[in-house]
């Protein structure tokens, strides 16, 4: 993962130093002063969005796009439009930005991001867009210094076990990113699950840990594999409903049946999990909810709102279908 090389950070010297360094090398402020963009007062009824996935993360999972597209639905309710950047956290292709930071949008949402702190580009180029663009909000970002915008994750893995759990399982197999990169949904949603394994007693088998990628091309022979194992799980949980659909492959592919066999439950609630044959046991994420409270706290913000920052936590609900 690149990171900007940061030594010193103490100094605030130091950090403005870094800050320009970074903006000279995205190269969005070649053709327009500081002190021009902060003269802009005007409305422009523009909202930016970055989206920040990891280092060779790809937008594979819908639940971003869901997340966008109520983002922008609401925002038009209120006549704003709304610009989405999508980069990665190494910040490769920031230059292809440049033209839009000139515009100058009213506010700026980010999701995902400032996941590593003050050694992240993401949160140097935050620091630079803050006195330029009068209100930002985030959105299941790791940062006290913005309103953030989250919904439970270790909790709603912690409901999952608990249901698996009541209706007899007792070898349960985790599908998905533990997050060890420091990613934050990842992590939690990882954490919940050894965190439920250890309230019932029961032993955290590395075997039953499958690190799949956000990209689920190896979730299908990862599952396989999973499967091979002595004495292979009578419960999968995976970390998105889309990883979910390939291990019900893999697992009608090696004659087993779900969830006489094996349970098997997702994340999200996508839309075909309900078709899924049987229908898959889900965890729900309120994205109208969530992108609503985003756009209002960034509207608050604009109108220049002097509250403390805001920490607003969702509660998930756990979706009982067919799968288990």
């Amino acid at each position: 993962m690149k990171t900007t090389k940061v030594t010193h950070l103490t100094g605030t010297s130091n950090l403005n130093k870094k800050l320009f360094d970074t903006s000279r090398k995205i190269d969005f402020l070649s053709h327009c002063s500081i002190e021009k963009l902060k003269s802009y007062k005007k409305s422009s009824r523009r909202v930016g969005c970055i989206l920040v996935l990891p280092y060779d993360g790809k937008i594979v999972n819908t639940f971003w796009t869901n997340l966008i597209t109520a983002l922008k639905n609401y925002l038009e309710t209120l006549d704003f439009s709304l610009d989405f950047i999508l980069t990665r956290e190494n910040f490769a292709n920031l230059k292809r930005c440049q033209e839009y930071f000139r515009l100058l949008p009213d506010g700026m949402i980010w999701i995902n991001a400032f996941h590593h702190g003050a050694y992240g580009e993401d949160w140097l180029l935050y620091q630079h867009l803050k006195p330029l663009i009068r209100a930002h909000v985030g959105i299941m970002c790791q940062s006290s210094s913005i309103d953030n915008i989250c919904f439970e994750k270790a909790e709603a893995i912690e409901l999952v076990v608990n249901h698996l759990v009541e209706h007899g399982r007792t070898r349960l197999a985790y599908l998905g990113d533990p997050g060890f990169d420091g990613t934050l949904a990842s992590s939690s949603r990882f954490q919940g699950y050894c965190h439920a394994l250890k309230l019932h007693g029961f032993p955290i088998h590395q075997d039953y840990i499958v690190n799949a990628q956000w990209e689920h091309r190896d979730s299908l022979q990862l599952t396989h594999q999973l499967l091979s194992v002595k004495e292979h799980p009578d419960a999968i949980i995976c970390m998105d409903d889309a990883k979910a659909f390939k291990v019900f492959r893999a697992i009608y592919e090696q004659n087993l049946k779900i969830p006489l066999d094996i349970a098997v439950t997702g994340y999200n609630d996508l839309p075909f999990s309900a078709y899924l044959s049987p229908s898959l046991t889900t965890v729900n994420v309120p994205i109208d909810n969530i992108s609503t409270a985003a756009v209002n706290t960034l509207m608050s913000r604009i109108n220049e709102d002097q509250t403390p920052i805001k920490n607003v936590v969702f509660r998930t609900t756990l979706v009982v279908r067919q799968s288990t």
